[in-house]
């Protein structure tokens, strides 16, 4: 997403940089077991991330007009690129509920997986207003879902 942004938009550049890294994170914990004895390693996944993705949302929203109706994805390129980030994002976190349910995990991981979900959910929503946001930037006039 952020190559498809110009230079003017930086700050939304290290935040998407920012959200990246914590994928990363999660990564780490999803791919090591609670019995693992690499898990001592990791740092605990916190809050820190959700909390970031609301801010982020909240700022952003309040300068996009009001959603009255469901939208089309696409517009602009960095529109259209966290629309597509948006609809992978949510289908890992349906595979990481799935992947919590099955696993029988320690009081420890258990918290950071459940963050880790809770973040997922966060960040496909900070994806979907970030499209909003991109093609208001660029003056894009959403298409509005016609049933």
């Amino acid at each position: 997403i952020p190559a498809a942004m110009e230079e003017d938009l930086e700050g939304v550049k290290m935040e998407v940089h920012f959200f990246q890294t914590e994928l990363l994170n999660a990564g780490a914990w999803l791919a090591t077991t609670s019995d693992s004895e690499s898990i001592q390693q990791l740092k605990p996944f916190t809050k820190k991330p959700i909390e970031r993705a609301e801010r982020a949302i909240d700022e952003m929203d309040a300068k996009l007009p009001e959603l009255r109706s469901f939208i089309l994805p696409g517009g602009h390129l960095s529109a259209a690129m966290a629309h597509m980030a948006r609809t992978i994002c949510r289908r890992v976190e349906r595979r990481v509920i799935d992947l919590a349910a099955d696993e029988t995990v320690e009081t420890t991981s258990n918290a950071s997986i459940q963050n880790v979900i809770v973040f997922l959910n966060r960040l496909s929503d900070y994806l979907f207003v970030l499209a909003r946001y991109c093609n208001h930037l660029h003056e894009i006039e959403e298409i509005q879902w016609q049933p």
